[in-house]
């Protein structure tokens, strides 16, 4: 199928995938592939659009820990080279402190805190954000 594509969309489709690291996903059937596989070639189709700016929704949600690692190990690097401004929504404490330069607390739809990444790893910190503190 990918031979019937013009040469420019499947350069833009190769160098996303690439980014991603997983071309060797190109030639499989979306379908076939797990979760968190899909996950991954949905950023690829993301990025296929050059944008600067990404909004994920609990990315991390559902899948396997290998593959949580595979995307937060792209996304870090796409931040690191200043490619992509990242904007997260995640429960995921661990890919959260990988990730993050910043951290907000939402309390009910409203911009509630910053905290600190150190007290990510905190649980009573993390606690009294999240408002189970007594």
């Amino acid at each position: 199928r990918r031979k019937h594509l013009p040469k420019l969309a499947r350069e833009i489709a190769e160098k996303s995938l690439e980014r991603c690291g997983i071309t060797d996903l190109a030639q499989r059937e979306v379908g076939l592939l797990s979760h968190g596989q899909r996950q991954l070639v949905e950023l690829a189709m993301v990025l296929a659009g050059e944008p600067t700016l990404l909004l994920l929704d609990e990315p991390a949600e559902g899948i396997q820990p290998s593959i949580i690692d595979e995307i937060g190990e792209t996304l870090g690097k796409l931040t690191a080279r200043g490619e992509l401004t990242i904007v997260l929504v995640e429960q995921n404490l661990e890919f959260i402190t990988r990730l993050a330069g910043r951290v907000y607390a939402i309390t009910r739809g409203v911009l509630d805190a910053e905290i600190p990444r150190a007290s990510l790893t905190a649980p009573l910190a993390v606690s009294e954000y999240m408002g189970f503190a007594a």
